[in-house]
């Protein structure tokens, strides 16, 4: 994440000195990289929801266990 906000900043510095160069070109080179990013990003998103979908299911999955094992547990007792 680190690395995509460095290039986001980069590519915001070097839009900023290019619209004072009129450089078509290195709009377009810098539009392309912040698209780049952006789909860097979504992805980044998608996986972290995935993430949280299934660490929500494993907590489920432990409490579960861990009421069993406290029935087993009284049943021994």
């Amino acid at each position: 994440l680190l690395k995509l906000r460095k290039e986001k900043n980069v590519a915001e510095d070097n839009h900023s000195s290019s619209t004072h160069n009129g450089s078509t070109n290195q709009n377009q080179s810098i539009r392309s990289s912040l698209e780049a990013i952006q789909q860097q990003l979504r992805e980044l998103q998608g996986e972290l929801l995935v993430w949280i979908e299934q660490n929500a299911l494993l907590k489920d999955e432990l409490k579960h266990r861990s009421s069993s094992l406290c029935s087993i547990l009284e049943e021994i007792s």
